[in-house]
């Protein structure tokens, strides 16, 4: 859930592009996939609930593929994990993706957040060095 969009402002102001993302809210239950053969609703409805679930719905493995799939199609330089403080779910999932994503030699940026706007400086500095970092390899 990413109530402020001024949290990808803020890291898009660093330099950054967010190419993807993988948000409760976000992209995903933007473009289902859907059987176009057969009745309408029926397909729209199982598009929707055969959808990657949010990190909730505890699918870790069919979840952390989604994200290496679009790791690989939108060719992400680094992965920015930004998780709302005490999301116990996502809090609980970062060691996993980490270690996924670590195997494969994706770098990684958490950022821990509140749910309004808050700690903004601290935050670009951390996306700056980030940044910094992706661009030095």
């Amino acid at each position: 859930l990413l109530a402020d969009p001024l949290y990808l402002e803020l890291i898009e102001a660093q330099g950054a592009v967010v190419v993807a993302d993988e948000l409760c809210t976000g992209s995903r239950y933007a473009s289902p996939q859907l059987d176009l053969q057969g009745e309408p609703l029926e397909a729209l409805s199982r598009g929707y609930l055969e959808s990657v679930p949010c990190s909730r719905m505890m699918d870790r493995k069919r979840r952390f593929e989604a994200i290496l799939r679009m790791v690989e199609e939108c060719q992400v330089d680094g992965v920015i994990y930004s998780v709302l403080k005490f999301c116990q779910t996502y809090q609980y999932d970062f060691p996993h993706l980490e270690s996924c994503l670590k195997e494969r030699g994706i770098p990684l940026l958490k950022l821990e957040r509140e749910y309004t706007l808050s700690g903004a400086g601290q935050m670009s500095s951390r996306v700056q060095a980030f940044l910094e970092m992706l661009s030095a390899l």
